[in-house]
């Protein structure tokens, strides 16, 4: 028999103040909020560095001048002989081992985000229950359920692969069967429905994630075993689910938004107060107590932004799991009926 998940009547504001009070009251979770702000965001490049460059690159004298060239020409002459004495199997032996040094801090990486994930998921659930989760006590159930994320992540990692893959291919030997003014109509066509084909399995695929993951280490489940039951709880509360990401993001993104302009107002003042000096009659380099002030400015408002990210982690963790909680228990419920 079916469930119509889609007339789940859920409380998301009970969620929301839940969420707040286990945030607030449990600051040991933060600690694994703080390790999956640090290792699980990335940045972006600096572009204006970019164009900094191009811009002063025609102010460069036309000439260098003879001396500077000679002095250049020999330290070129140098670093050439010494790369060329340099034995290519010591040069083998470098790239490789530069290459495994990064494999391993990449490997070191995520197996630490995998845990905290799932310490985070275990300690948010222990709070819900009215328990007082510390780090020795939802450490260890980060680590038991730490293999079968890692081995259900493989897995996901396999299926969006084929997933893309079947869809690029599909719409690609569809445009080389057709001809003229079709393969024209199938590009545009074939990109918007394939565009959107992909998102929508992005989407769900991310739903099921959300699912899977509290199967694996609240429920027990192995890793294809929570694949398959997270797509169907994510399928059949599909509208539900996309309700809570709509609230859990706007949450999280009206309170980070709100966080950064307080940090930037609490910042920006003793910021102030340290530079203006500088430029009264004329600038002049700071002294090693204002170099030291800023430094420790800088590095407090880079900190108090990753606590805002942390407590924010810990707070997006606890809604998905009191909903999870929620879709779990009617999932029974309907067993049992």
């Amino acid at each position: 028999m079916r469930r119509e998940f889609a007339r789940m009547q859920i409380d998301y504001s009970l969620i929301l103040s839940r969420s707040f009070e286990i945030t607030k009251r449990h600051k040991w979770l933060w600690v694994f909020g703080l390790v999956l702000v640090t290792f699980g965001a990335g940045g972006g490049g600096n572009w204006s560095s970019f164009r900094s460059f191009g811009e002063t690159k025609k102010d460069f004298p036309p000439e260098i001048p003879k001396d500077t060239a000679h002095v250049l020409g020999q330290a070129s002459s140098a670093l050439g002989a010494w790369l060329s004495s340099v034995p290519p199997s010591k040069w083998f032996l470098f790239g490789t081992s530069f290459f495994l040094l990064i494999l391993f801090v990449l490997a070191a990486s995520w197996i630490l985000r995998t845990w905290a994930k799932a310490a985070l998921i275990a300690g948010v659930a222990e709070a819900g229950e009215g328990g007082q989760p510390t780090l020795l006590s939802t450490s260890p159930k980060g680590a038991a359920a730490l293999k079968n994320l890692i081995i259900y992540s493989l897995i996901v990692f396999g299926i969006t692969l084929a997933l893309f893959l079947v869809i690029v291919s599909f719409f690609g030997a569809t445009y080389l069967a057709l001809g003229g003014q079709l393969r024209v109509a199938w590009a545009v066509l074939g990109t918007l429905i394939g565009g959107l084909a992909l998102v929508l399995a992005l989407v769900l695929l991310a739903f099921t994630n959300i699912y899977a993951e509290r199967l694996i280490v609240l429920k027990g489940f192995f890793p294809w075993q929570a694949w398959k039951k997270g797509l169907s709880l994510s399928r059949d509360s599909f509208l539900p689910t996309v309700v809570m990401a709509i609230i859990n993001s706007a949450v999280g993104c009206t309170v980070g938004c709100l966080g950064t302009l307080v940090l930037v107002a609490i910042f920006a003042i003793p910021a102030i107060l340290l530079i203006y000096p500088l430029f009264q009659g004329g600038f002049h380099w700071p002294g090693f107590p204002t170099i030291v002030s800023l430094f420790a400015l800088i590095f407090l408002f880079i900190n108090a932004g990753y606590l805002i990210q942390a407590l924010l982690t810990v707070f997006s963790y606890s809604n998905w799991n009191l909903f999870f909680q929620e879709v779990w228990k009617k999932e029974e419920c309907e067993k049992q009926s």
